[in-house]
This record gives C-alpha cells, structure tokens and sequence, in this order.
C-alpha cells in the first residue's frame, strides 16, 4: 500500500475517532447549557425573533473564582438573553492537558448533538466568544452581521483577521456537515502534524487547514470591528493605522482584551465604566452606529461579486 494512501486510511481514522470523542463528551461532559430566552423581554429596535437559532460558546477554564470574567460572562448571557439566543458556557477542559483544543472539542460536540435535531429544531449559527471580551452594546443582534439565507451553500466559518493574521477568539460557525469536517479534521491535525509548529496551537492549525480550499472556498473573513474590536490602550505600542483600524469605536458590539497586558485591570475599568453601566456611547441602536452601512455595503459589493462570477462562468 502507498504512503499517502496508508496516511489517508489512519488520517481518516482518526477523523472518526474525534467523531466517537465528541459524542462522549456531549452525553458526559459537563456543560452548562444556559437557555437565555425570557419570553417577557420588551421588544427593542433591531431585536430577534423569538427563534433566531444562534448560540454563544464559550471555555471558560481555570478561572472560575475570578470574579472579573464571571462579569465579563453576564454581559454576554444578558446579550443572549435580550436576543433570544442560547448559550453554552464549558466550565471543565474536554482534553485532559490540552486547554486549547477544548475549544474544537466543544463545538463538534455541539454541531453533533444539533445534527441530531429535525433539521426545523436545529441551531442554524455558533458563535464562540474567548472569555476575555466583553459585550458594550447589548442593542446589536448577531443577525445584523450574518449572510442571509441566499449564502447557505456558500459561507460556513466566518472569521476576522488583526494584524497578525487570523483571531480565532471571536467566529460564527454554521450548523452543517462542512462544519462538523472542519472541527474533526481540526482536532486532529495535532496528531497527524507533529512536525508543524503550532504556535498558535489551535489557532494556527486553522490557518494551515484553511489553506485546503475544501475549506477555505466556505471561509469568508469579515471586517475586524464588527465584533472582534481591540481595546486601544493595548495598541499603544503598534502604528496609528492599526490603532485607528483595530481599535474599538464608540457604539461598537464589543472588546477583546487579547494581548492586554494587566488584562484583568483593563476589563474591569471597561466593565465599570462602560458595560455594566449602559454607557450611552455605547448603548445605541445598531442603525445609529458607524457599522451598520459598512455591513450593507460589505454585503452588496459581495453580492455583485458573485453576479460577476456567475456571469462569467455563463
């Protein structure tokens, strides 16, 4: 038997197993499934429907009596809550020494367990969130920033980019087959890649596997503030293009603290002066916010792409 195709077999192999793993996980981890739709939320602009099929995922893993990120978590579960969303929070690593893979194990075993579902009962969209971001405006629906229903072949994994590259702290994930590929064949790229430097861990295996265009043809990077905005003090350091470009914007969804150094210092000063106090230059309508005509424009210029495409190919 050739080697690539011996590769194949055990790579394959492997594949399964992450299958089998995920589903023991599901039926045995202990996840904490908080079900954050309150039927007597009052209507606000730009709010969901009482079934928008989304739900936030997080790890949240070694700091549990940490008060600082448990607040960080409630304004993410009052963010679902006043959406309609679900959420999923992992107090337990699923890997036993391996933290960051946790992360792939969580969502396959979630896109499995969705799966399973008549497809009308199903999530349609994940969204993981690191435990190091804080929501500042709780008026902004994760549907303002999704592709409508003509993209459901297209776009499954939609990503941000910083200036170094790829942030896997902040993603949307479709419930789908394609996804479910994605996450096994990422949970096992450790074991088949032993020799490729992951420094990133996870993070950079993405990149690697983003390169296969059976994944990266489903992979659409999306603008970085929409919901992945740095805080600016942490970029002091960078050139004023990348403070102007990746800083968070007054009205913006969110901060990610990646990277800050005094990170638990800087996220209670956000969550004190801005978060938990509903701080009006956040707390606005999305319509009234600088993103919302770069999501219609991001969007039509994506549209007349694909007329471009599909104009050529007749």
């Amino acid at each position: 038997m050739a080697p690539q195709i011996r590769q194949t077999l055990r790579f394959t192999a492997l594949a399964m197993i992450c299958f089998l793993l995920a589903y023991l996980l599901l039926i045995k981890a202990s996840l904490n499934f908080l079900d954050n739709h309150h039927k007597n939320v009052t209507p606000q602009a730009h709010t969901t429907t009482s079934n928008p099929a989304i739900a936030k995922v997080m790890l949240m893993v070694g700091n549990q009596t940490n008060d600082i990120y448990d607040r960080a978590i409630r304004t993410h579960q009052n963010h679902a809550s006043r959406h309609g969303y679900s959420m999923y929070v992992q107090y337990q690593p699923l890997i036993d020494g391996a933290i960051y893979w946790s992360k792939s194990a969580l969502l396959l075993s979630i896109l499995l367990r969705e799966l399973g579902k008549p497809n009308e009962e199903r999530l349609r969209w994940l969204m993981w969130v690191d435990y190091d971001t804080i929501v500042l405006n709780q008026n902004i629906p994760m549907e303002a920033f999704l592709p409508g229903p003509e993209w459901d072949e297209d776009f499954h994994f939609l990503i941000s980019n910083d200036f170094n590259g790829l942030n896997a702290g902040v993603f949307f994930i479709r419930v789908c087959s394609w996804s479910v590929d994605f996450m096994s064949v990422l949970l096992a790229y450790r074991h088949y890649n032993a020799d490729v430097s992951l420094y990133w861990h996870d993070q950079s295996a993405m990149v690697k596997l983003l390169e296969d265009p059976k994944f990266s043809r489903h992979t659409l990077e999306l603008p970085w503030g929409w919901f992945n905005a740095y805080d600016g003090d942490s970029l002091h350091r960078e050139s004023q293009k990348i403070q102007e470009d990746y800083s968070v914007r007054q009205g913006d969804f969110l901060v990610h603290m990646a990277g800050v150094e005094a990170r638990e210092v800087a996220m209670s000063i956000w969550l004190k002066d801005y978060a938990e106090r509903n701080d009006p230059r956040f707390d606005v309508e999305f319509e009234k916010t600088s993103r919302a005509n770069e999501v219609r424009e991001f969007w039509q210029v994506q549209r007349q792409e694909r007329v471009g495409r599909e104009d050529e190919v007749r």
